[in-house]
């Protein structure tokens, strides 16, 4: 299976989704040779330069914890062999050596040096202080000689993204820096994963977003990683990815085997030369306590926790918010399960997007399926090689979030999420159904209608200026909110979660964007959907928007293909691919892709929406739409 680069299929993919096409394209025998180079080429590379470059560390010296080199490096130009203890996570050195407190914190590597870990790791920092950094460390500046690091934790009007909490365990901001797991695990503490959302156990960069990307403009400079490795070991309990990065290059991910990740294994955006080897991504994991919107209560807790004493109303805000996320703990304590109504996950599988591996174009991959690409890119991710590698047991439960639009802008409640309708109406009389989060939205939202000098604290945030919808959830009208809707000119919003995010459904690899890609010798097995279909039909025909685009979230792809060039995937295999009522895929293209291969390929046991198993079956018969 190929997809040629002719004028005429490229005309076809402006029209349709799928391309399907059975001839063989004559680069197909230039490029396979041309990709196996570069990836010797890499391969090569790494093998000798790990091992040497720790020889040069051990030469100039070693230091048996990060906090033994900050106070006794003399030289912070040189690399150096350095052991990771769990005593530098839980006290936090540069922390430590800037306030003269035992506060824990991100580990920013800012130098270049090997660094081992000595023993497992689990990360648990400032639980004293809502696993937040305080004040303190996101406002001081940093006075270490020689060390290259201007602010602990910057927020960011200092150009950082600690606004967000702690977003990583480790982070690497420089370039030629190994991270050897040395046989050991890093994960996150329960509560620690229950209260920080949004996390990766290894960032490679200075902040999860590219500038003017994510919830917030975290400053025009990103640091990343160059000619780096994290290599030998194990990542485990993470609320969102084990290993993540922006613009990074020369990179190897090798050995490496993670689970227990929420959202995804490896995700990467604009990588070049990357090589991802002998890595083992899942399972995923399945006891899930909470949906998307307990990053939207988290936030508005701590931000209320600050606005307390400038309102009276906001303080009032602060105990309903302090309250619920109480609740939310001692649930998850107790039991693992928390049932607060629009909270709490009860089926325990996630109810957003899973991934074992994403490589993506530059920018979040969070958005659809990237568009045809007619010239080659600097956006394009560049010489991705990822081989002998298993993405395994893979399961998630999507929801589609129902939600309310205006002139195709969404409207969001708090820190980017959106309304869930289901949640807090009831279709067939169009009248509010009232829960304790709910409540605690609109009030707020009513109070920062008429006192706006607050709402930078919410942002991205527009609820506060849909006064007739604030009252309408408020009991202040007699209209339904389907009337509301019509005087509004308010829309549904569909295919999207929590966040807006577009729903794509799960995926064992995900290629968005790839210039030169050889993806060789994988197994991915048993990658399952169990969301449901979009409910949108049990709304009044009247507010159900026309020409509606096909739901994409119950979809269940092993191996998704969008705006690639010259890429090939071969000599692998693809078994167990389900989905409970939407189509399910061994490889997806999407979106005209111009010279990609596959070949040698063994795919079995691909089951549809009919609960129909064909070997073989790369594609099924028919998409379904969201109304039928």
């Amino acid at each position: 299976m190929s997809v040629c680069n002719t004028n005429a299929i490229n005309k076809l993919c402006q029209k349709i989704n799928v391309i399907e096409c059975n001839c063989e394209c004559v680069q197909r025998g230039f490029l396979e040779p041309s990709l196996q180079k570069s990836q010797n080429a890499l391969k090569n590379y790494f093998l000798e330069w790990v091992p040497s470059f720790k020889e040069e560390c051990k030469k100039n010296g070693t230091f048996y914890s990060f906090k033994e080199y900050l106070e006794k490096c003399t030289d912070f130009s040189k690399p150096y062999l350095v052991y990771l203890t769990q005593s530098d996570f839980d006290v936090n050195p540069v922390t430590l050596l800037t306030l003269k407190q035992k506060l824990g914190g991100t580990l920013r590597i800012r130098h270049s040096s090997y660094f081992q870990l000595s023993e497992n790791i689990l990360l648990n920092f400032n639980s004293k202080h809502d696993y937040f950094p305080t004040n303190k460390q996101t406002q001081a500046k940093v006075h270490i000689p020689g060390y290259n690091q201007k602010y602990l934790y910057p927020v960011r009007q200092d150009n950082g993204a600690y606004d967000l909490g702690f977003f990583a365990g480790i982070t690497i901001e420089t370039d030629k820096v190994v991270i050897d797991l040395n046989q050991k695990e890093i994960k996150m503490a329960p509560e620690f994963y229950l209260m920080q959302r949004f996390f990766s156990i290894i960032e490679l960069s200075s902040s999860p977003f590219i500038p003017k990307q994510g919830p917030g403009d975290f400053g025009e400079k990103l640091s990343s990683a160059i000619n780096s490795a994290v290599i030998n070991g194990y990542l485990g309990l993470s609320s969102h990815h084990a290993i993540h990065g922006n613009q990074i290059k020369t990179i190897l991910i090798d050995n490496v085997k993670a689970h227990d990740f929420e959202i995804a294994g490896i995700s990467l955006n604009n990588s070049d030369d990357l090589l991802i080897d002998n890595c083992e991504m899942g399972p995923n994991f399945k006891k899930v306590p909470v949906k998307g919107n307990a990053t939207t209560l988290i936030y508005i807790n701590i931000a209320l926790k600050k606005l307390a004493n400038n309102n009276q109303k906001l303080a009032k805000l602060y105990t309903q918010s302090n309250k619920l996320v109480q609740q939310m703990k001692d649930e998850f304590r107790t039991t693992g399960v928390v049932t607060i109504p629009t909270i709490g996950n009860e089926n325990q599988l996630s109810d957003g997007l899973v991934y074992g591996i994403v490589v993506n174009r530059k920018g979040v991959a969070v958005n659809d399926f990237s568009i045809c690409t007619p010239s080659i890119s600097e956006e394009l991710s560049k010489n991705v090689f990822i081989t002998n590698t298993k993405i395994d047991s893979l399961i998630s439960s999507p929801e589609e979030v129902v939600s309310l639009q205006k002139d195709n802008k969404v409207i969001l409640m708090g820190f980017g999420a959106i309304l869930r309708l289901p949640d807090m109406l009831d279709i067939s009389t169009g009248l509010p159904i009232e829960n304790a989060f709910n409540d605690l939205i609109f009030e707020l939202s009513d109070n920062l209608s008429t006192h706006s000098k607050y709402v930078n604290n919410f942002m991205p945030y527009n609820l506060y200026k849909f006064q007739e919808l604030i009252n309408w959830y408020l009991g202040r009208t007699s209209k339904t909110l389907f009337e509301v809707m019509k005087t509004n000119n308010l829309q549904l919003k569909l295919n999207a979660d929590t966040m807006n995010h577009v729903h794509k459904g799960v995926m064992g690899l995900r290629l968005d964007g790839v210039y030169k890609g050889l993806i060789s010798n994988l197994l991915i097995n048993n990658i399952q959907n169990t969301g449901e279909m979009c409910k949108v039909d049990k709304y009044p025909s009247e507010v159900i928007p026309k020409n509606l685009d096909d739901y994409d979230g119950n979809t269940c792809r092993a191996v998704a293909v969008a705006g690639c060039v010259d890429t090939i995937i071969q000599k692998s295999e693809i078994k167990k691919v389900s989905s409970s009522t939407g189509c399910a895929y061994g490889i997806n293209y999407l979106n005209c892709d111009n010279g990609v291969y596959t070949d040698e390929m063994k795919i079995s046991q691909i089951r549809t929406l009919s609960n129909e198993i064909r070997e073989g079956n790369k594609f099924p018969e028919s998409r379904l739409k969201v109304v039928t």
